[in-house]
């Protein structure tokens, strides 16, 4: 099982830098800072990882579970607010 935690990560596929933080609030949505999506051109341009202690490094050295990363299908910003 991956998910050990609601805590996920917003990266940018190309650069693998942390664009923001968000809460996995279902199987299907993570919820985060619409600020932080404002920039973003295409859903194809981010990935969420989720269960990853260590974001510094791409290796799992020392971490007791795998994390999982998944792409992203869309985008969603709140219609009252942006």
């Amino acid at each position: 099982m991956y998910l050990l935690t609601k805590q996920a990560g917003v990266f940018d596929k190309k650069t693998n830098n942390l664009i923001c933080s968000g809460a996995l609030v279902s199987a299907d949505f993570v919820i985060t800072s619409a600020v932080c999506m404002l920039p973003v051109e295409s859903s194809d341009e981010l990935v969420i990882r989720l269960g990853d202690w260590d974001i510094s490094s791409q290796e799992s050295l020392g971490e007791t579970y795998e994390h999982m990363s998944s792409s992203i299908s869309d985008v969603l910003l709140h219609p009252g607010k942006f």
